[in-house]
């Protein structure tokens, strides 16, 4: 339906996260039913939804879930998926040119608002007193909002009072890292989503040897990547891992500086390195850039966190959509297929 797809863009949202594709354990099976509840009547249930976990544990889907079933049902719902950082950039912005009414009509109008990584807020008097008034303001409405954080409103530092109390007045949820069958089963949805055949033992052996959920989805395309050349057979087997797919990672790490991936990438695009760490939008960079977090992450074994405090980024979630354009892009284009190799056999 094209006015549902028009409406989940303009939210900001990503149509693959939808509660079907959102695997279900003991891990999360509060969190989710708590998601649905709220998707099927936001403002009455649960306001605010409060979740917080680790990096990885599937937040950010459970909440986007949220609103794609929301849109699915009622494309004309005003949902508004940020994140933090963007909620405070344009806030920023809006306040160098004098227009602050603006940011007013745009995020207290929304009837359903999530906010991705709600801890960066704090620390930041104005964008506290901003946010603190929109949530009144949706709330009062009739509104929905859902709060995703890496940790529990008591423990997030520098918090207002005021808004710590907001976060605590709902429900409170805490996302548990996902077990070993959820890993399995997190695994096959990824493969059927990206329609890659894969054997259930091989399944069992990548989620056996990778702790983080978000990293799976990684590991499967660098193996079916490798596998697309290789072999005339496209079904995954545990054949297919081979013995360095357990000690790669571990072997890159050691190895290279992320200084050193910085200055090859630029070196290769002809960028300065400090331009990958500044705050400019150019596309040229900006690819740069994301390549460098791809092979940071996908290669080198760094954290979504940790890259973002090489690179001068404030959100993981800008780690994790980097990350995930240029693996979606190396399924098609073999050109840069051929120069993440280069990059790699010269690092």
């Amino acid at each position: 339906n094209n006015s549902i797809e028009k409406a989940v863009n303009k939210a900001h949202l990503q149509e693959r996260y939808t509660f079907e594709h959102f695997a279900v354990s003991n891990s999360n099976h509060i969190a989710h039913a708590a998601a649905q509840a709220v998707s099927i009547s936001p403002g009455t249930h649960y306001n605010p939804l409060f979740i917080y976990g680790g990096v990885g544990v599937g937040k950010t889907h459970l909440m986007q879930a949220i609103g794609n079933h929301i849109l699915t049902n009622d494309p004309t719902k005003k949902v508004l998926y940020v994140t933090s950082e963007e909620f405070t950039n344009e806030l920023i912005d809006l306040i160098r040119k004098k227009n602050t009414s603006d940011f007013r009509d745009r995020f207290r109008k929304v009837e359903v608002l999530l906010i991705d990584d709600a801890q960066f807020i704090a620390g930041k008097n104005y964008v506290q007193e901003e946010f603190y008034h929109t949530f009144n303001t949706i709330i009062k409405n009739g509104g929905q909002i859902v709060l995703v954080s890496d940790r529990h409103p008591r423990e997030i530092a520098n918090l207002e009072d005021r808004l710590r109390s907001r976060f605590s007045g709902g429900l409170i949820i805490d996302m548990q890292s996902p077990d070993f069958e959820l890993r399995s089963a997190i695994l096959m949805i990824k493969a059927k989503e990206r329609n890659i055949s894969i054997d259930i033992e091989a399944a069992k052996k990548i989620a056996e040897k990778t702790s983080d959920a978000r990293e799976l989805e990684g590991k499967l395309l660098q193996i079916y990547s490798r596998l697309v050349i290789t072999s005339k057979d496209l079904i995954i087997t545990s054949e297919h891992l081979g013995s360095d797919f357990e000690q790669q990672e571990t072997f890159y790490r050691k190895r290279v500086d992320p200084q050193t991936v910085i200055k090859t990438v630029c070196s290769y695009y002809q960028i300065k390195p400090h331009d990958i760490r500044d705050q400019t939008r150019k596309s040229n960079i900006a690819f740069a850039r994301q390549l460098i977090m791809y092979l940071l992450r996908a290669h080198f074994d760094f954290k979504l966190d940790e890259i973002a405090y090489i690179l001068k980024r404030r959100d993981h979630t800008t780690i994790m959509h980097g990350v995930e354009k240029i693996r979606g892009s190396l399924i098609k284009d073999r050109q840069l297929k051929e120069t993440v190799d280069q990059i790699l056999k010269i690092l």
